[in-house]
């Protein structure tokens, strides 16, 4: 009865069939998933899209946190994807939200003030108020923050900025990683020499600080000294990764927001020949003062400064601009740094401007110098436009077009040209004050032309073929490494400068991915990746390795005198933060060292044997046929 309910050939062909297909797919999976014991994934975004130093570093963040089982997926975009998924709206979102997890970012500094450290480290800094990305809200910080931007006595100012650095280490916002040394590879037509001694520097000093050609783009203009083009013409043409994301000075929010030299700022920075640090030279303010008891600041105007369709700059256009951005539905990231320290701003005549300070604030004068919220918007075109419409105005995003074909800034340069995606061209304008109050009253250069390039390596190449003079810095940095063969290699028409920019690299953390608000999460992220490997292998040494708790680097004036260690690299102390955060690795074995154990064979074929069996029988029960 049985043989006639049941075939039994047919039941042992389907086993031995069944048996070693399944086995190798329980093998497969098993093994698979065996490879892939990780605490969780983060996701890494990189603004950089082309090889290099920048690729290699994010492929060793990778390397080295699969070492304590955290998978990392590195995401390399151009900076028209990065800026707003980390700075902008989506700040505060993880990268399955359509923003971010980790990020390889960097802030830059003027070298002998505190200038934006409110804006990028307090809790009210955060977007669109600032640059505090991170969500970083630390009230220990906020305190040093506010102590160390307030205070007068430069020995207790220190004091709170080494307490800002210590908290830094102990509840990291991001991993300080390094100060750049970047390797500057020239155009010679460009003189930057020449402009320093322009300048007031000696060649010798334009040779050991190379910086310089921060001074000498843009409003610095007089002083440049360079070689006319075949034709005739003198164009100063420089490789960009990025379209400016904003055009007016109280939005502009990072270094690919460049002024251009477009508009003018009441005061701006410079080099003194003497001491080679930083100085405040007069521009749009002719001159200043300081009540006795520093908080009330005086500027006195210039009368021949004016807009580009002939409006006189005033005192008025100050007013509206500090009080344009010291309302918050501006949405100004300048807005943690001003309201922070101006009380109110006063126009006593055209050209009598008075701010009063809530408190005397010894690094006042970089607030209103420089691009990044100094440069003047117009006001008799702007004044009428609602404050939370000026962010998405044409002005700050459009630059001219058909519709609005005249741009009116109050630079030495007019912009008359941005074709989206390839190139923004300025050209000279004649009716800027400067010509005359610093040279022989006419340009020095007839055009500026900037070429949008977001791939590194295609960047390097137009400068060895001649079709750019210079890179913008963030290019330089990615292609350090790169820079001093290829000056070598082309003798007669690139010179090579150094020089260590006043800038942290660092690994940004996410705090409100609900992982690395875990502080020691973080803490293991930082002890788990080499750093001294990043410096001397993938950048060759060009970089000074960061103290951990690092915002500015050693020759910073508001450097303290005890700064945090370095991270130390120790994969041992990263897994105890891990366990202290609730991670345990008895349940874990880091993929890279194990083995694929037997068991994984054993159950493998037994799965694989019970399913054969489970097929024979239906096969036998239903190709049964009677004997």
């Amino acid at each position: 009865m049985i043989r006639k309910m049941f075939n039994w050939k047919a039941a042992i062909l389907a086993i031995l069939i069944v048996t070693p297909i399944m086995a190798v797919g329980f093998s497969r999976t098993l093994v698979q998933a065996q490879g892939q014991k990780y605490f969780f994934t983060l996701h890494l975004v990189c603004p950089y899209v082309g090889p290099g130093p920048e690729h290699d570093t994010a492929m060793q963040v990778k390397d080295d946190l699969a070492k304590i089982g955290i998978n990392v997926e590195v995401h390399f975009m151009e900076k028209s994807e990065y800026y707003p998924r980390v700075w902008g709206l989506s700040y505060n979102k993880t990268w399955d939200e359509g923003g971010w997890d980790i990020e390889m970012g960097r802030f830059g500094w003027d070298s002998t003030d505190a200038m934006w450290s409110i804006g990028c480290y307090h809790s009210t800094g955060m977007p669109p108020n600032g640059w505090n990305y991170f969500g970083w809200n630390d009230g220990i910080a906020d305190r040093a923050l506010e102590l160390g931007w307030k205070t007068v006595n430069y020995t207790e100012r220190l004091k709170h900025y080494e307490t800002l650095f210590w908290e830094l280490y102990r509840n990291p916002p991001h991993m300080s990683w390094y100060h750049p040394r970047i390797p500057m590879v020239v155009n010679k037509r460009f003189d930057i020499i020449g402009s320093a001694v322009n300048m007031g520097l000696s060649p010798e000093d334009g040779e050991k600080f190379p910086n310089t050609i921060a001074f000498c783009f843009g409003i610095f203009a007089p002083w440049w000294k360079l070689d006319p083009l075949p034709g005739g013409k003198r164009v100063l043409r420089m490789a960009c990764p990025a379209e400016p994301h904003s055009l007016l000075g109280m939005f502009m929010s990072s270094g690919d927001d460049w002024n251009f030299g477009l508009t003018d700022c009441l005061v701006t920075f410079g080099i003194d020949p003497e001491t080679h640090k930083t100085i405040f030279i007069p521009w749009l303010a002719k001159s200043w003062e300081f009540s006795e008891d520093g908080k009330t600041v005086t500027f006195y105007l210039r009368e021949d400064a004016c807009w580009q369709d002939g409006v006189p700059i005033t005192a008025d256009d100050v007013v509206w601009q500090v009080n344009t951005i010291l309302d918050p539905e501006t949405a100004s990231p300048m807005y943690g740094d001003y309201a922070g320290t101006i009380e109110s701003v006063e126009a006593l005549n055209e050209t009598t401007v008075v701010f009063h300070l809530k408190e005397p604030t010894p690094d006042f004068l970089a607030l209103v110098a420089g691009p990044w919220g100094g440069a003047l918007a117009p006001k008799h075109i702007l004044e009428d436009v609602p404050h939370d419409e000026l962010m998405t105005h044409w002005m700050n995003t459009e630059g001219p077009t058909a519709e609005h074909p005249d741009y009116v800034g109050s630079g030495p340069f007019k912009f008359v040209e941005w074709k989206k995606g390839e190139y923004l061209r300025f050209v000279a304008w004649d009716g800027w004050w400067g010509w005359k109050a610093f040279g022989n009253g006419t340009p020095t250069v007839d055009e500026i032309l900037i070429k949008i390039i977001p791939d590194e390596s295609v960047a390097l190449s137009a400068l060895e073929a001649g079709e750019v003079d210079l890179l913008h810095w963030y290019i330089y940095m990615a292609v350090a490494a790169e820079l001093p063969s290829i000056a070598e290699s082309h003798p007669d028409t690139l010179k090579l400068y150094r020089y260590t920019y006043c800038a942290t690299r660092f690994l940004g953390f996410n705090l409100f991915h609900p992982i690395l608000n875990n502080r020691f999460v973080r803490l293991a992220i930082c002890h788990a990746i080499n750093v001294s490997r990043i410096v001397n292998d993938i950048l060759k040494g060009e970089a000074i390795i960061a103290s951990g708790g690092a915002i500015w680097p050693p020759f910073h004036a508001l450097y303290p005198k005890n700064p945090p260690p370095p991270w130390e690299y120790n994969i041992e102390l990263a897994k105890q933060y891990m366990e202290m955060a609730g991670y345990k690795y008895e349940y874990l074995t880091a993929p890279e060292v194990a083995p694929t154990p037997i068991t994984v064979y054993v159950y493998s074929i037994v799965g694989g044997l019970v399913v054969g069996v489970i097929v024979g029988f239906v096969a036998g029960r239903l190709t049964k046929r009677e004997q």
